[in-house]
């Protein structure tokens, strides 16, 4: 993952963990995050796919992303 991407990652991780992205809250689109941290949508979207995999977002066909339930984290011992 590259830098740029990865510091999406954990920026979004962040806002998550502290409750400022809520459980069941959509993200915003891809190409208005990648506007926000000036990066090209292929760049966004390698950090929202790391971000699925672990469990912090679910992607739903055709809506987008969407956080997690946090409880689900602590069970799975992700966090």
């Amino acid at each position: 993952m590259g830098r740029s991407s990865q510091n999406i990652y954990l920026s979004l991780k962040e806002e998550i963990l502290a409750k400022r992205l809520r459980p069941g809250q959509y993200l915003p689109a891809i190409r208005d995050l990648s506007l926000t941290y000036d990066v090209a949508s292929g760049t966004t979207h390698k950090a929202l796919k790391k971000l699925a995999k672990e469990g912090f977002i679910v992607s739903e066909s055709r809506k987008g992303f969407r956080v997690a339930n946090i409880s689900d984290l602590f069970l799975d011992g992700l966090v």
